[in-house]
Formats: structure tokens, C-alpha cells, sequence
């Protein structure tokens, strides 16, 4: 598979390993695989350019939650007051 953006050649199973490989470590420790992902897209991918690798994970890093919350939500895994105080801390921090 050619990736036009990036100009790298990739075979779909490797992306789709490496996808299922970070998706499954990240989601047994709570975290979003930004970092995990970061380091297929350099070396397993082989993207050397950092203007594409740091987006990239940025937005593994967005979808993650976006897709896990709603599910944990529905196992009654998610203290929505909790998550709205750090939400908040969050958005409004001190100086």
C-alpha cells in the first residue's frame, strides 16, 4: 500500500498489526499509544520526516479516548464527576 502523504511504501498487514499491537498494550495500561505509535511510525513505517510523525500521533492520541470512553461509560467504568473535574483542571489551570 502506497501512502501518498508520507511517500512510503507499507504492506496493510504490518499497519494493521502494528495498529492492533498499540491499540491492545495502550488500552490494558490506560493510555492513549501516542508514544508506541510514534515509534512503528519511525522505525516499522519508516517515516523519518517529524512534521508527519508528531500529527499522527497527536490524533491516535484524540481518537483513542473518543472511541474507549463511550464504551466504559456503558460498563459503568466511568466517573463522569471525576472526569469533569480533571476535564477542568484541565482547561482552566493556575498561575
Amino acid at each position: 500500500m502506497f501512502f501518498e502523504v508520507a511517500d512510503i511504501v507499507a504492506s496493510v498487514w504490518v499497519v494493521v498489526a502494528w495498529g492492533m499491537l498499540v491499540g491492545l498494550v495502550f488500552s490494558t495500561v490506560g493510555a492513549a499509544g501516542g508514544i508506541l505509535a510514534s515509534v512503528g511510525l519511525i522505525s516499522i513505517l519508516g517515516i523519518q520526516d517529524p512534521n508527519l510523525v508528531k500529527p499522527t500521533a497527536q490524533v491516535l492520541t484524540l481518537v483513542t479516548p473518543i472511541i474507549a470512553v463511550p464504551h466504559y461509560y456503558r460498563q459503568c467504568r466511568v466517573v463522569v464527576s471525576l472526569a469533569l473535574l480533571l476535564g477542568a483542571g484541565g482547561i482552566f489551570r493556575s498561575e
